[in-house]
């Protein structure tokens, strides 16, 4: 596998690869964030993003796993007097769509998809590119379309929802004709008459329904919690608000040191520098200790430390205080006061499916959405799909994966299961945080592990 050059400008290289005995061609540069392909890896027949794990069709260029959206352009290869050529047009393009199927007016189906996020999106669109003619709804409690929520805390400090976004309204609307209702909530789910009620008073019916809700913050129950200037991190408005406080604040508190208040730590020191303090207080002995390890959590706490945060570890905030109705300081279990001007609150989520109680929709001890292998609920018409599905693995037991990616695969996953292709969801999960500008990765899923084997020395960033 290797880069092509096919132009003058600096981006004019296309992929070449061999693959059972085959060359084949495709665009060079991943439609997620550009990543060259060529520095990533082959498995397969598909090629793998170096950055975010994206993966291709060799052959086609057709996106094949998340985060991308899209597929890159394919090239034909011909051959002449025992040699290969690569045939491009003028103008290279990075991306290549997927074709979707035009809504049929006498198709009178009906599907509906709860949820803007990654697996809600992902869902409606696979609905198209399967070739359903139907109508297809997208109600989402966002008033914009759907975003990479992930952006939120690695861009807390500087983004804008407009940069976030993963589709446009005018695409989701007019190219893929899916029905947006944005800025309503789903209030009511009356499985027996396949009937959603709506917060803006809609009643609609469904042939079949997908429940992408995703999660929502939680707010730990100590004083002061709801003072002016505290924020928890779940969407753009929160992401808003705490970019515009935060560009006036000289004392940042973060609760939490897991991936949004660690992520959050990191892009306000990359953004602010020492014109601002930033803490971190979080109750185990390292960040992100549960999702990564003791000996990888030393790693971001050392890159913590040097980038000037703050850090108060296995410690908990018991008190939020100020005068009038904003912050002014919080107190730790240690009895430390820290001044704030602005805490950011991240303490973990829990299933937005408190309105599902009394659906007969089956939910576990903790509010996730109880699936099986296929994201099928425990009522024939309804699937499931992102951070609040448990669902079945091959040694029957039921995991619950709250990561981007696996959202977005379970949202296509739902689709073609809704169209009664009956495909079992298996795929591994991954994810990634960025902080300071270093990207972890993580392949897999453990509970907990019995070894840690540590190649290199991560504290020297020798790995």
């Amino acid at each position: 596998m290797r880069p092509l050059k096919v132009g003058a400008k600096e981006n004019d290289t296309v992929l070449v690869a061999k693959f059972e005995d085959n060359i084949y061609s495709i665009g060079n540069y991943c439609s997620h964030f550009g990543a060259p392909l060529h520095t990533g890896a082959i498995v397969g027949d598909r090629v793998f993003c170096p950055w975010h794990s994206a993966s291709f069709n060799l052959k086609s260029g057709a996106i094949e796993g998340g985060p991308a959206l899209d597929g890159v352009p394919q090239y034909n290869i011909i051959s002449k007097n025992g040699k290969s050529f690569v045939q491009v047009p003028e103008v290279l393009t990075q991306t290549k769509s997927q074709q979707l199927a035009k809504r049929d007016l006498n198709d009178q189906r009906h599907f509906i998809v709860i949820g803007g996020g990654p697996a809600g999106l992902n869902c409606a669109e696979a609905l198209r590119q399967s070739g359903f003619t139907g109508q297809i709804s997208l109600v989402s409690a966002d008033s914009v379309a759907p975003y990479d929520r992930t952006s939120l805390s690695k861009a807390v400090a500087t983004g804008d929802v407009s940069q976030m976004k993963l589709r446009s309204e005018e695409y989701l609307q007019n190219d893929a004709q899916i029905n947006l209702i944005l800025g309503t909530r789903a209030e009511r789910i009356i499985a027996k008459d396949n009937l959603v009620q709506l917060s803006n008073n809609q009643t609609l019916r469904y042939d079949k329904l997908c429940l992408a809700v995703g999660t929502s913050a939680v707010l730990p129950k100590i004083k002061g919690i709801n003072l002016k200037n505290v924020h928890a991190l779940r969407d753009h408005y929160h992401q808003a608000a705490i970019r515009d406080q935060a560009a006036k604040s000289k004392n940042i508190v973060i609760l939490g040191g897991g991936f949004i208040g660690s992520e959050c730590a990191s892009a306000l020191k990359l953004q602010f520098g020492d014109k601002v303090n930033v803490h971190l207080v979080h109750g185990d002995r390292v960040p992100m200790e549960r999702q990564f390890g003791f000996e990888v959590g030393k790693v971001i706490l050392q890159d913590h430390k040097q980038a000037g945060v703050q850090l108060h570890m296995q410690k908990l905030v018991t008190e939020i205080g100020g005068t009038g109705d904003s912050v002014q300081h919080v107190i730790l279990n240690d009895g430390t006061k820290l001044e704030a001007d602005l805490v950011i609150v991240g303490a973990g989520v829990t299933p937005s499916t408190q309105f599902l109680k009394d659906s007969g929709i089956q939910l576990n001890e903790s509010g996730a959405l109880v699936c099986n292998n296929k994201l099928q609920t425990n009522i024939d018409d309804i699937f499931a799909a992102g951070d609040a599905v448990s669902y079945q693995t091959g040694d029957n037991s039921h995991i619950r994966i709250e990561h981007y990616i696996t959202s977005q695969d379970q949202g296509s996953n739902a689709a073609f299961n809704m169209l009664g292709q009956s495909q079992v969801f298996n795929r591994v999960p991954f994810f990634w945080t960025r902080n300071y500008n270093k990207s972890i990765q993580y392949v897999g899923y453990a509970q907990s592990y019995d070894e840690v084997f540590i190649q290199g020395d991560p504290l020297m960033q020798q790995l």
